[in-house]
């Protein structure tokens, strides 16, 4: 009994851990990153998240300046449109990071392309989906 539960332990471990990898997306480079943001226009969304229940999808979009200025704009259903001024730039380690007027510090994350095409920023709890990226701003 103990060497069938192992074995099961052992292949599910196996499973899990091959699955993450195909599923992984393609932490992108500091120069892709630039090449692909700069001077461009990003629409996407990331889910409102109140604890640990999902509330609701916001849309974004995010014009990235080749200057580092950048401008966001989101609806939000119950609050209405709010946009934003910052800038952006790209880290030591890779990070994508932007410094909005609102808020006294950068906000970084791992910028990554998935096999579907589109574009995912990671950030510390939060997923960004970068779901289109049109040329100019």
């Amino acid at each position: 009994m103990k060497n069938r539960l192992f074995t099961i332990i052992t292949i599910l471990s196996l499973l899990i851990i091959s699955s993450d990898q195909v599923y992984a997306g393609e932490k992108l480079k500091k120069h892709e990153i630039m090449n692909l943001l700069s001077g461009n226009t990003v629409n996407g969304y990331f889910m409102k998240q109140k604890e640990t229940i999902l509330t609701g999808r916001v849309d974004i979009r995010i014009k990235f300046f080749s200057d580092g200025s950048a401008e966001k704009f989101t609806h939000r259903l119950k609050d209405g449109d709010f946009a934003e001024k910052g800038n952006w730039f790209v880290n030591k380690k890779g990070g994508l990071c932007v410094k909005w007027q609102s808020e006294n510090k950068n906000i970084c994350g791992r910028l990554e392309r998935t096999s579907d095409g589109e574009y995912e920023l990671y950030r510390k709890k939060q997923k960004i989906i970068y779901e289109e990226i049109i040329p100019g701003t």
